[in-house]
């Protein structure tokens, strides 16, 4: 009782992803010409209404795309003022370097979040990039 998860779940084939979204983060999706999209479709938290019926879509991924998954200690990690991170200053990360392969992606965000924690994260870190290079 009075438990509840989040779940992002997709499915990549052929540079296709079909997913749902319970209640988690919405990943963030950004093309090589910097266009923006978050995949936010599906549902409440799991745990809560034991009927619902969650949504799914679709999304092709194409050369220069980068989908970030992440979890809320990322977006909410706190600076010594209380300040928090932010979706709007990870999506911007993710724009301004999206010609980064997955791994120096990947790096490059979580030490501009260590950094601006200065090193006192104070919940897990999650984070996954898919990079799409080429068909």
């Amino acid at each position: 009782s009075q438990k509840f998860i989040t779940l992002f779940y997709g499915v990549l084939d052929s540079y296709r992803l079909t997913y749902t979204n319970a209640g988690h983060n919405a990943p963030m999706l950004v093309r090589a010409g910097g266009q923006t999209r978050r995949l936010d479709c599906g549902g409440v938290v799991l745990g809560v209404f034991p009927d619902w019926r969650y949504e799914e879509a679709q999304v092709d991924l194409t050369p220069g795309d980068r989908l970030l998954l992440f979890s809320d200690g990322i977006s909410e990690a706190e600076n010594r003022r209380g300040t928090q991170f932010g979706e709007e200053r990870l999506f911007d990360l993710l724009v301004r370097h999206r010609g980064l392969d997955a791994t120096r992606l990947r790096k490059k965000i979580m030490a501009e979040v260590a950094e601006f924690t200065a090193g006192t994260m104070q919940d897990d870190a999650t984070l996954v990039v898919v990079a799409v290079d080429q068909l």
